[in-house]
């Protein structure tokens, strides 16, 4: 789990990895030439990363196969990020004061 609150250096940005490698094996990706196994990670550990953000302004959303491997697993992490930025994206003011990079 990053710790942010250890790293003052990175200012207004948080990164949240929800899954790593492919699993797709084109002849034409690096990514299948690391011959590294795919992992999607949980629910859970996705919402953990969004907490660790904090007060994070920037949220760099990294996921190299954003539909997965099954349909609901997509579902569930767009629900995910949706809760997230509901909660977040809004100041008592009614201004943004949010943003998410998709990646």
């Amino acid at each position: 789990m990053p710790r942010y609150d250890l790293a003052n250096w990175m200012g207004v940005i948080g990164y949240v990895e929800s899954s790593r490698n492919c699993y797709c094996n084109c002849n034409f990706c690096s990514l299948t030439a690391e011959n590294a196994k795919y992992r999607q990670y949980d629910q859970e550990y996705l919402r953990r990363q969004f907490e660790a953000c904090g007060k994070r302004r920037l949220v760099y959303f990294l996921d190299n196969n954003f539909s997965g491997t099954s349909r609901q697993f997509l579902i569930d992490r767009i629900a995910l990020v949706r809760e997230f930025l509901e909660k977040k994206s809004i100041s008592s003011a009614g201004e943004r004061r949010f943003q998410m990079i998709f990646s």
